[in-house]
């Protein structure tokens, strides 16, 4: 036990913050290597973090597709059944929702509360969290802590001039669920990241102008590739993509038998993005 505890005497109490993807997936490791002593706490009513569809709060935004195709996004010890495509939002959050049920993950959450404070030292963590009504309760210690919070919990808006005289509205796209209120409105989009580039092309399809601002300019590829496959709704870019990235640049190219083998990738690559 103190090698799958990571050196831990006995059994460890582990504490995860949030029950989305990586905390879940987090829960699922912990308890593969005999570690069950585990409190999962979730702020949201259910498991499934950004995906956790709400009109009153950040996050997904209604028509929000995944960039990164289904047997790619979906976890080793599960799976996806069928084709390969682009999960909706909503498909995803039922994946998540099925992947905390099928490991019996849910009984270690603790939902609609909320973290306050994790103060202590390495093996030693002093956690205090907020439920549902409001009340504070101190969990004591843990001896270890995973923070799977996500990424996007902060919002990063940038500050221009004359921006506090503007008289027009002004919001982030953690806040965009569609472009109902942009129609007849002249729009200006502020970057071109993976959300950046689904709210201009929908707001361009309602507003009566609609202008993108880049600082610099991303490499594009088309989500779906067309050639080499019988599914009519394409075939996702990344099955492509995924594997000339691998050859490119973490294998030797002494370890090719032919150059005609690394070609063969390149090309067909290439062939999958243009046509």
């Amino acid at each position: 036990m103190a090698s799958a505890a990571g050196g831990f005497q006995g059994t460890p109490r582990v504490c995860i913050i949030g029950a989305g993807a990586a905390g879940l997936t987090t829960l699922k490791q912990l308890k593969d290597v005999g570690i069950t002593n585990v409190e999962c706490f979730e702020k949201e009513r259910d498991v499934g973090g950004i995906f956790n569809y709400g009109t009153h709060k950040n996050g997904v935004y209604d028509n929000a597709v995944l960039t990164i195709s289904n047997y790619l996004m979906a976890f080793s010890d599960m799976p996806p059944q069928g084709h390969r495509y682009h999960w909706h939002h909503s498909e995803y959050k039922e994946y998540l929702h099925e992947y905390a049920h099928r490991f019996d993950l849910v009984r270690h959450v603790s939902f609609e509360t909320a973290v306050l404070s994790v103060e202590g030292e390495p093996g030693r963590w002093h956690v205090v969290v907020q439920g549902s009504s409001g009340e504070i309760v101190d969990k004591g210690f843990y001896d270890a802590v995973a923070i799977c919070s996500g990424a996007h919990q902060a919002v990063n808006q940038p500050s221009f001039p004359g921006l506090e005289t503007f008289t027009g509205k002004v919001i982030h796209s953690s806040e965009y669920k569609n472009n109902k209120s942009f129609a007849g409105k002249d729009c200006v989009v502020v970057g071109l990241g993976e959300s950046g580039a689904d709210v201009v092309r929908e707001i361009s399809e309602v507003a009566s102008s609609t202008v993108l601002a880049l600082r610099s300019f991303p490499y594009l590829i088309p989500r779906l590739a067309r050639p080499f496959h019988k599914n009519p709704r394409g075939c996702p870019s990344d099955a492509f993509t995924s594997h000339l990235r691998h050859d490119l640049l973490l294998v030797p190219i002494c370890h090719y038998r032919r150059l005609k083998h690394l070609l063969s990738r390149i090309m067909c690559t290439l062939a999958a993005l243009l046509f």
